[in-house]
């Protein structure tokens, strides 16, 4: 035998020794994922006859029972608006004003300033908020802030 037939030999064999850990590797990650797979079954059917439980349980609820649960669990809390709030603004009275700073006319809001007008509520709004200095040649001031 020469020098390179033995090598080869040797580079099979170890080819071969490869090859089967590869194949024992294999059957092991596939016997995990069988476990794994029957451990979330199991909890899956745990999960649901937990629940199957629960509605059992509401089901067989007399109606006096019923009531106790309705009555005894707790109240939601009432959620409330702080005054501030950006719809608050839009209430205000609108003030028309002269170049003088008299009073012109007064309007419930902006809307109605410029349904009455015939001026753009836009223009209004922006002169109500110092974007622009006018509208429609009028200062405007909301009621609150005059």
């Amino acid at each position: 035998m020469n020098q390179n037939q033995v090598s080869r030999d040797a580079v099979l064999a170890k080819i071969n020794e490869l090859n089967n850990n590869l194949y024992k590797l294999k059957l092991e990650f596939e016997n995990y994922n069988k476990k794994v797979e029957e451990e979330d079954i199991k909890i899956k059917i745990l999960l649901n006859a937990h629940r199957d439980n629960e509605i059992q349980h509401e089901q067989n609820m007399n109606a006096t029972e019923m009531l106790e649960f309705i009555f005894n669990s707790p109240e939601p809390t009432p959620t409330t608006r702080p005054i501030t709030h950006k719809r608050y603004n839009r209430r205000r009275n609108v003030l028309m004003l002269r170049f003088d700073g008299t009073i012109a006319n007064t309007f419930k809001n902006c809307k109605a300033a410029s349904v009455a007008t015939g001026i753009s509520y836009k223009n209004i709004n922006q002169a109500l908020n110092d974007t622009a200095k006018t509208a429609g040649g009028w200062k405007w001031e909301y009621e609150m802030e005059f």
